[in-house]
């Protein structure tokens, strides 16, 4: 709302206040009511006393891959987000929506082909048992072979 004040130290001057106050004043006579000239005034001065503008506004279409824990163990997997004026979409894959960008597909699908890194260290010690199992089994064989050629030796 715009007032001019009528008495007081600010006598004569115009100014933007909010609606409440300025209709105690205007009531008690201290003031009295401007008419803005048009709306675009009106939102030219009312827009001067937002301080922040809101986090939550999004100009077109913004796309992020996140990443979302799926338990006490460590492990994880990712999630598209999808913000846009009309609100926030989240999806577990990129094929739910029809205008995903191909970078993001291509994040998407480098982070879910990430192993857990328990795992591998796993599959590691697995694959060294199996190995140290199989030099276990040739070095009995030929141990093997070689006591049936002594034996026929004597």
């Amino acid at each position: 709302m715009k007032i001019k004040h009528l008495f007081g130290p600010k006598s004569g001057t115009i100014e933007h206040i909010d609606n409440s106050t300025g209709n105690l004043l205007i009531a008690a006579g201290l003031a009295e009511h401007i008419p803005y000239k048009d709306f675009r005034e009106r939102l030219r001065e009312e827009g001067q006393g937002m301080q922040t503008p809101d986090p939550n506004f999004v100009v077109g279409v913004q796309w992020q891959v996140k990443e979302r824990l799926l338990g006490p163990v460590g492990s994880s997997s990712a999630y598209i987000e999808r913000r846009s004026m009309s609100g926030t979409t989240c999806a577990d894959s990129p094929d739910c929506f029809t205008d995903c960008p191909a970078n993001i597909r291509a994040q998407w699908l480098a982070f879910n082909k990430r192993e857990d890194p328990d795992a591998v260290v796993e599959r590691q010690q697995q694959e060294k048992y199996r190995r140290d199992a199989q030099q276990k089994e040739q070095n009995a064989l030929e141990n093997g072979r070689a006591r049936v050629i002594l034996i026929g030796v004597k």
